[in-house]
């Protein structure tokens, strides 16, 4: 996850675990689906929500720019195929 120093950030990320425990306590109380459905409707709008926050907020912005991307390895590709990958 992103680090940083922005407090509404953390605000943010702080509700979205709230949310997550309060969904995950639905699933365990095998409530109904109309509840899970409002609750992951709210997990999606403060998605968004934090999504538009890192997009926008100054602090924010500054920190992903300085952040390096992870380096993805391609992986190794068969330049044949191995026999039982041939139906018979």
């Amino acid at each position: 996850m992103l680090q940083t120093t922005c407090t509404q950030f953390k605000d943010l990320t702080a509700t979205m675990r709230d949310k997550q425990s309060a969904r995950n306590t639905l699933i365990l109380r095998n409530s109904s689906d109309k509840d899970l459905r409002a609750i992951e409707q709210e997990l999606i709008d403060i998605q968004r929500t934090i999504a538009r926050h890192r997009r926008t907020c100054p602090g924010c912005v500054a920190k992903a720019k300085r952040t390096r991307p992870l380096s993805i390895t391609p992986s190794p590709v068969r330049p044949q195929p191995v026999s039982f990958d041939i139906a018979s």
